[in-house]
């Protein structure tokens, strides 16, 4: 499972706050995170997915949409590849 983070990263001072984020997510419920679920750690917006985001930008392109090659795609585009495959 891949993770994305949103939000402002300096709200984590360290890079063990961030792992502790990331498995307190992961725990979060009493129960491991699924694709397409979000919580919010520290100020973090943690979203799970089970795909390779690059792939969703190569399918985008393809596709003849405006991707960035590095940074975050729009969610309509996510929900499309996803309709696809």
């Amino acid at each position: 499972m891949r993770f994305q983070i949103e939000g402002n990263i300096d709200s984590v001072t360290s890079i063990k706050d961030l792992t502790n984020a990331l498995l307190r997510a992961q725990r979060a419920g009493d129960q491991a995170l699924t694709p397409g679920q979000s919580i919010k750690v520290k100020g973090l917006r943690i979203r799970t997915y089970d795909r390779d985001i690059n792939d969703v930008r190569r399918w985008a392109l393809a596709q003849g949409h405006p991707v960035g090659k590095r940074g975050r795609i729009a969610q309509e585009l996510q929900d499309a590849y996803d309709a696809a495959h």
